[in-house]
């Protein structure tokens, strides 16, 4: 199973700094998506977690990111409410201010 990073952007552009320090640390596949706000969080997360079953889910993370603080937590807390047992994943925010 090879490993896979949903990188959240709440920039107009997703970090290309975030996504080469992911593909850096042995992510096979990376699917970035820019300008996200809290009512894409589900569906994006839901495409991930639902297409996996729940023991190859340790494969799969989500990083939030931006340079917007606010709108990280926002995303971050969207994200949290979009997953639940058996269906979780790691979820990490790195907003830059």
């Amino acid at each position: 199973m090879k490993k896979l990073l949903l990188q959240l952007d709440s920039s107009r552009l997703a970090s290309v700094f975030d996504a080469v320090v992911a593909h850096d640390s042995g992510v096979d596949a990376i699917i970035s998506r820019a300008g996200v706000t809290e009512s894409d969080v589900r569906d994006l997360i839901h495409g991930c977690i639902f297409t996996r079953g729940p023991k190859d889910l340790k494969n799969t993370a989500v990083f939030i990111g931006g340079s917007d603080m606010a709108a990280g937590e926002k995303l971050l807390a969207a994200a949290r409410n979009a997953v639940f047992d058996p269906f979780r994943v790691s979820i990490k925010l790195d907003s830059n201010r």
